[in-house]
């Protein structure tokens, strides 16, 4: 088949499915546009009807109102008028957007829209898209190596049906207001300050880390999040709650989640939990497995530790005001518990394999001494 008879096909395609189109967005037509239109569809009937040769320019019509149609709201009220729209500097660069563009890809007029919104607000080419996008068939997008997208302005969101086979940074995209269900990146998963970003996509499977640090407006994380190794959602203010059941292979980072209360029964964490300065974070779940240390460094409402805590190295609780007991049975490499003004004493069988850190010699006193006697602290360092 010669490249203009597959135009001629898309062209006979999009005539039909135009105004399905604009019925389905819910877009009225000014007259001005309406007739723009009209005029357009009958020059390329006729052309069609005529057996004439069909080019790229032939599309243009259909290009333009669909980029109109599919434009985020305040730009289609900026420019109420295509031509007017199409004159902008803004446009200058995704004015090829078409059917055929897409149909050459195997993805949806949408998808290749969001893909020129990515290139757009990276500064790069339509060339760039297709050294860096693969399309496999059936409506898939694949991103074999790492992708960086930084500073993105006009980024909202990314494609349906897209893969990453590395890893990929999303980084001060401000506008982004959502991710694709069912996304999977093999490599990492980096956001950072996506200031409009209030959720993560169902069916997410990350191979490697996912990085989540200052995303103000996420509250929770999907039941069926998948990832391969650390989780870090530091600095998520608003971040509330977290799947019952969540198992994370290597470290888990929560760090200055400030809202976060309570965590999920049958957490279940392979490396190093961070809690450090949840500062309304109450209490902690019985059954809380640790592989590595456990740092709950200021918090300050913070009241006791479940009984039968298992920790494979540290446990840091420094700063926590509240804390008025250690649980029995508590056995760890090295313990902080300075500046914990109501804790006055030590349980019997406390164990300190390395260093027990301490701010001041009293109420501990007695406590320390037997420990340290019977062998169950290792050694003792008083520090301010």
């Amino acid at each position: 088949m010669t490249p203009e008879l597959t135009k001629s096909q898309v062209i006979q395609d999009q005539l039909a499915d135009l105004n399905e189109t604009l019925e389905k967005e819910k877009v009225q037509l000014t007259p001005e546009v309406e007739e723009y239109v009209r005029e357009h569809v009958r020059a390329l009937q006729d052309k069609l009807q005529a057996g004439q040769d069909v080019y790229e320019s032939d599309l243009e019509f259909i290009e333009k109102v669909k980029l109109w149609v599919w434009m985020p709201k305040e730009w289609r009220e900026k420019y109420p008028n295509i031509d007017e729209m199409l004159k902008s500097e803004k446009m200058k660069d995704v004015t090829m957007l078409g059917a055929y563009e897409a149909s050459k890809r195997n993805i949806s007029p949408k998808q290749w829209l969001d893909l020129l919104y990515i290139a757009e607000s990276a500064g790069k080419s339509k060339k760039w898209i297709d050294e860096t996008f693969k399309f496999p068939g059936e409506g898939k997008i694949h991103v074999e190596e790492d992708l960086s997208l930084m500073d993105c302005k006009s980024l909202t969101s990314l494609p349906e049906r897209i893969s990453f086979g590395g890893s990929l940074w999303l980084t001060s995209c401000k506008y982004l207001t959502s991710l694709p269900d069912d996304m999977t990146v093999k490599g990492s998963l980096y956001l950072a300050s996506c200031d409009s970003l209030t959720s993560l996509p169902k069916g997410l499977k990350v191979g490697g880390e996912l990085f989540l640090s200052d995303i103000d407006g996420i509250s929770s994380i999907p039941d069926d999040l998948m990832v391969g190794k650390n989780l870090d959602i530091s600095r998520c203010e608003k971040l509330t709650k977290l799947p019952n059941g969540l198992k994370v292979k290597g470290k888990l980072n929560l760090s200055n989640c400030t809202s976060l209360t309570l965590l999920p029964e049958g957490l279940d964490v392979g490396g190093d939990l961070n809690l450090g300065n949840c500062t309304n974070l109450i209490k902690l779940p019985e059954g809380l497995k640790v592989g590595g240390s456990l740092d709950l460094y200021k918090c300050a409402n913070l009241i006791s530790l479940p009984n039968g805590l298992k920790l494979g190295r540290n446990l840091g609780l420094g700063g926590c005001d509240s804390l008025t007991s250690l649980p029995n049975g508590l056995e760890v490499t090295n313990l902080d518990i300075r500046s914990c003004p109501k804790l006055t004493s030590l349980p019997e069988d406390l164990i300190v394999r390395g260093t027990l850190y301490l701010s001041e010699r009293r109420p501990f006193k007695e406590d320390v001494k037997r420990l340290y006697l019977q062998g169950k602290i290792g050694e003792v360092n008083y520090c301010p």
